[in-house]
């Protein structure tokens, strides 16, 4: 499936400053000078940019012209196309349970289901999510100051964080 680079660099570019939008409403912490909205705010940015950069390549090689999508022969294999909503459906199972599961669990969860179905290695994947969900709560909790919901685990919230 290929998009007209037009239609792909506006999506990117809304997508972009949809986050820096909402990212500007996260509350600054007093002890540091950046807070929660500094990582989205960068990663809006870079959206952003590249939005523009896809959308201006577009207009410079000859307008805005052509079909919107074209779809590849792989679009009609099944696997191809679960492969192709994995992430999206992942990032949105993550936004309806992670507050009710927490990050820990939620993340173990997304993280071993995506790993499990593109290596088919669903053991390893169980591992592998969750050292990168330690990896990823002790930057993001951690290192950033973004508090991340515990869910199920609020009860041992205080033996689980050890800075």
């Amino acid at each position: 499936m290929k998009f007209n680079d037009a239609v792909l660099g506006l999506a990117i570019l809304v997508f972009g400053a949809v986050i820096i939008y909402f990212s500007s409403e996260f509350h600054a912490l007093r002890h540091i000078s950046y807070g929660p909205s500094f990582f989205p705010t960068i990663i809006g940015a870079g959206l952003v940019f590249c939005g523009v950069l896809l959308l201006g390549r577009r207009v410079l090689a000859g307008g805005l012209r052509g079909p919107w999508i074209e779809l590849g022969d792989w679009s009609r294999s099944p696997r191809h196309i679960v492969n192709m909503i994995l992430i999206p459906a992942s990032v949105i199972f993550y936004i309806l349970a992670s507050n009710s599961l927490g990050f820990f669990l939620s993340m173990i969860v997304v993280l071993s289901v995506q790993i499990g179905w593109f290596t088919r290695r669903p053991a390893r994947g169980v591992l592998i999510a969750v050292f990168v969900t330690l990896l990823l709560q002790e930057f993001f909790q951690g290192f950033m100051s973004v508090p991340l919901p515990w869910g199920v685990l609020e009860p041992f919230a205080g033996a689980l964080t050890w800075m």
